[in-house]
This record gives C-alpha cells, sequence and structure tokens, in this order.
C-alpha cells in the first residue's frame, strides 16, 4: 500500500503513529471519554430531571416551559414543595 503523502493518519493499516495515553489508575473506568464518577452524577441529574418534570405535570398541570414563565418567588414555591416530595426537606 503506497502511503497518502501529508495525510495526518499515514497510510491506512499502518501502526499508531502516537503513543497510547497511559491510564490513571485512580481515574476509575471510562465510557466515551467521561469518567464513572461524573457519569454518575449526569445520570442523576437527568433522573430528577425527569422527576421534576413528572411532578409538574402531575401535580400542578404544567410542563417545564411553563413553569420557566412563572414568577421566581412561585418557582422557589414549587422547587421547595418539589424538595418535600422528594424526601430532601
Amino acid at each position: 500500500m503506497v502511503p497518502i503523502p501529508f495525510h495526518p493518519l499515514g497510510s491506512f493499516g499502518s501502526k499508531r503513529k502516537f503513543p497510547r495515553k497511559e491510564k490513571d489508575p485512580k481515574e476509575g473506568k471510562r465510557v466515551a471519554g467521561i469518567p464513572e464518577s461524573y457519569r454518575s452524577h449526569l445520570i442523576y441529574q437527568v433522573l430528577q430531571g425527569v422527576r421534576f418534570s413528572r411532578f409538574l405535570r402531575e401535580k400542578y398541570g404544567l410542563t417545564i416551559e411553563d413553569y420557566e414563565q412563572l414568577g421566581e418567588e412561585r418557582r422557589r414555591e414549587i422547587w421547595e414543595e418539589f424538595l418535600r416530595y422528594c424526601g430532601k426537606k
């Protein structure tokens, strides 16, 4: 196979040109480049968003868009009610 001149990867099928990055043993497992600890935080945030959306719909008949249009004081009241609903307050 003839190498393609000036191709950033060199010729296809050639060995890797750059050394692999050494894994940090303290870092833990990574999926899609995201550390495991941060991934679990992201999953928690998404689930909390889904719970809040369902809470708004069932208790107040609101969508997230409707909630964002409310005044700050009313949003705070609803958020505190949601925290009580989740057992956080």
